[in-house]
């Protein structure tokens, strides 16, 4: 693990890629704060909601990931999603968490989902779990692309509304 311009550690490979991008963005006018980088098995554990997992159908006697059980972040209601123990990308070093400072912040996110493949770094899980701010490094070239923001979900949707006010020169319709 390498540790990132940002502070988080990473995969070597990541880390290179995403200080790089770092470097790239700040260029651009935004800083990427990271919440979220390398996380251990214990951390990973220590934020799974068990209880809920085990609520709608999971198991603590048999832990293999089971299918239709909630798999969340504690405390998030299950609004939150997180990865069973022992198979996060962040226990791999291979997924970073952008800061929602504000509205630099969401610039900074967005810069992210509109740039970030060209590092590496695609918004392909962030996208499938509805979080703006989950990035994965990947050399999976059909998830190195650009993400619509045309989800449903109330996050995604507030999200984008507040890119389109920022990004949307005054008495102008469009981005």
């Amino acid at each position: 693990m390498t540790r990132t311009k940002a502070g988080y550690k990473l995969l070597t490979e990541a880390a290179i890629k995403f200080d790089e991008m770092y470097d790239d963005a700040k260029a651009a006018g935004h800083t990427l704060d990271l919440v979220g980088g390398y996380r251990t098995f214990a951390r990973q554990n220590e934020i799974f909601d068990w209880d809920l997992y085990v609520a709608t159908g999971g198991s603590l006697n048999d832990t293999s990931p089971v299918r239709g059980a909630t798999r969340a972040k504690s405390g998030s209601n299950g609004n939150t999603a997180a990865a069973f123990p022992g198979t996060s990308n962040h226990g791999w070093g291979t997924a970073i968490d952008v800061a929602r400072n504000g509205s630099a912040g969401d610039l900074a996110i967005y810069w992210v989902m509109k740039n970030g493949y060209n590092y590496g770094w695609s918004w392909y899980e962030g996208y499938a779990v509805n979080e703006q701010w989950h990035f994965t490094y990947t050399t999976d070239s059909s998830k190195l692309k650009e993400y619509p923001l045309d989800s449903s979900n109330r996050r995604i949707v507030n999200f984008s509304a507040s890119i389109s006010s920022l990004t949307t020169p005054p008495g102008s319709n469009t981005p």
